[in-house]
């Protein structure tokens, strides 16, 4: 599971990465998609992303048995908010 929406701060990046952790086992690979678009294709190594731009992201994995799982989370952007010196972005 991707969790919930995530909020990014523009410039900068949000690492997007599944829950509970997963592991690069023999045969499993791992495909991550921003609003259709394939960003890595079949990693075998790619179990966490950083994210730049909003967008709703995809976490495809398949196992070597053909056997495919998959998760989304819609990351939002904005611009920080500058107070006195101190800058947040986002809830929360």
């Amino acid at each position: 599971e991707l969790g919930s929406t995530k909020n990014l701060c523009l410039p900068g990046n949000v690492v997007l990465s599944s829950t509970p952790a997963l592991t690069t086992a023999s045969g499993r690979t791992f495909t991550w998609i921003r609003d259709g678009v394939t960003q890595v294709s079949n990693s075998s190594t790619a179990t966490t992303f950083t994210a730049t731009a909003a967008g709703v992201y995809r976490l495809e994995v398949r196992q070597g048995s053909g056997c495919m799982r998959f998760d989304e989370v819609t990351v939002n952007a904005g611009s920080p908010l500058s107070v006195t010196g101190a800058s947040r972005c986002g809830t929360g």
